[in-house]
């Protein structure tokens, strides 16, 4: 299916700019062949990523944040481990010999304002073991 020159609707504006945002615009047409089997030239997939990005560019630089009031300097630590997680299968037998070991990451994270000793912390975990939040001690109270 190849599309007149020029014509780029929202959702085949979305896939090009993806596409073009990753790969190398000489390799776009190609995946947009094995994808959806359009044909696009180099020249309007490079032309419509460029326009896109131009303008997320100016709505950067025109938006502003608001302004927050907050410390000066956070101290952070990001520490993470993995976790032996044992499952048992359900089948007949010896249950000792249907231990299958699975390994998880979990991470740890501190972070306290300078000169301020209570921390807040945070631990995320995979999916499969729900996510758990910690507070300081002080605001569990």
């Amino acid at each position: 299916m190849a599309l007149a020159l020029g014509v780029a609707h929202s959702p085949l504006q979305r896939v090009m700019t993806d596409f073009g945002a990753d790969h190398a615009f000489g390799k776009v047409p190609k995946k947009l062949q094995e994808h959806y089997g359009i044909e696009m030239p180099v020249s309007t997939i490079r032309t419509v990523t460029e326009n896109h990005g131009q303008q997320m560019n100016s709505q950067r630089e025109s938006s502003t944040l608001p302004v927050v009031t907050g410390c000066q300097q956070q101290i952070v630590e990001i520490d993470g481990c993995m976790l032996p997680i044992v499952t048992t299968r359900t089948d007949k037998g010896d249950k000792r010999k249907k231990k299958i070991l699975h390994w998880k990451e979990a991470r740890l994270a501190l972070a306290h304002e300078e000169g301020n000793i209570t921390p807040k912390f945070d631990i995320s975990v995979p999916l499969s073991i729900e996510a758990v939040k910690l507070t300081s001690p002080q605001e569990s109270s």
